[in-house]
């Protein structure tokens, strides 16, 4: 097994499938990776985004974006079924914002996949 830090950037600059069955990759890239080691190191950066937003830290992914986490204050909601009036307690919540680069390929692939008529 190659060591993490060079199996997550492996990863990182392959083409990875969206679906379901993600670790399956598109290309060669990976070839002779076990998927038990891809497993390991997604699983990895995840866990390592999750410790940061837990302390409060921003996280961000050069070329896809970045996560920040937002506390909102207490305040007073309203049940609407009932009309009665609720105290919500302080909330933690984390905003995504996707970068450049990667607003500019989903659009790019968007729009290419609407012309030619795939996308309806």
């Amino acid at each position: 097994m190659a060591t993490p830090e060079k199996l997550i950037k492996k990863i990182l600059k392959s083409n990875i499938d969206r679906r379901p069955r993600f670790l399956r990759t598109k290309n060669n890239s990976l070839k002779g990776v076990k998927q038990d080691d891809i497993h390991a190191a997604i699983q990895l950066i995840f866990e390592n985004i999750k410790m940061s937003l837990y302390k409060g830290s921003r996280v961000e992914v050069r070329g896809f974006g970045h996560f920040d986490p937002v506390q909102y204050a207490a305040r007073k909601a309203r049940n609407p079924k009932t009309g009665e009036t609720i105290d919500l307690p302080i909330q933690h919540r984390v905003k995504f914002k996707a970068g450049k680069t990667f607003n500019y390929r989903i659009n790019r692939e968007y729009r290419e996949k609407k012309w030619k008529g795939g996308h309806q």
